[in-house]
């Protein structure tokens, strides 16, 4: 999946979730897809550094780090306070 669809997926995903506070940990679940590998059929370092991005994206958006949140009962966007 390229790496934009990913963020987008990520991103919508976590407006979903439940709110954290900043010092909580989170839990994600990834897919490795075969352009993650390299040829050896390891995940590429770089590509490593990217999903941790994901994650990092995930965690500040459920912290409420962000600018906008949609709620999960009526699907309306407001700004987070």
């Amino acid at each position: 999946m390229n790496l934009y669809l990913r963020l987008i997926w990520t991103w919508l995903c976590a407006l979903r979730k439940p709110r954290i506070r900043i010092g909580e940990s989170i839990r994600m679940r990834l897919r490795v897809w075969p352009n993650d590998l390299d040829v050896n059929g390891h995940m590429n370092n770089g590509r490593y550094m990217t999903l941790t991005d994901l994650a990092l994206i995930e965690y500040f958006t459920r912290a409420a780090c962000c600018a906008w949140r949609c709620s999960a009962a009526g699907g309306r966007c407001s700004a987070a306070r």
